[in-house]
């Protein structure tokens, strides 16, 4: 069941990195705009945040980002994400 629309604004606290993102952020845009089962596709990946997130609502997650460390950040939270259970990044 899809969640009621957040609004056209959302007010983030700041950040102390660009790349951070409170989980909470895309937990609720995939769920209110993902089907369970579906994939989602993070062309700005980062440390996988949005990853950990799909994940977490039981969605595929491909993940883009041309950094090479945040991508092996990205890889060892995907890894070290207990919730998901099976350690596949």
């Amino acid at each position: 069941m899809p969640l009621p629309p957040a609004g056209d604004v959302w007010s983030l606290p700041p950040r102390p990195q660009r790349h951070t993102l409170p989980i909470e952020v895309p937990l609720a845009c995939i769920a209110t705009g993902c089907q369970p089962g579906g994939t989602v596709l993070d062309m700005f990946a980062a440390d996988a945040t949005t990853g950990l997130a799909a994940r977490r609502l039981d969605r595929s997650f491909i993940g883009v980002e041309q950094n090479p460390d945040l991508c092996r950040i990205a890889e060892q939270r995907l890894r070290e994400d207990n919730r998901h259970g099976d350690g596949d990044a």
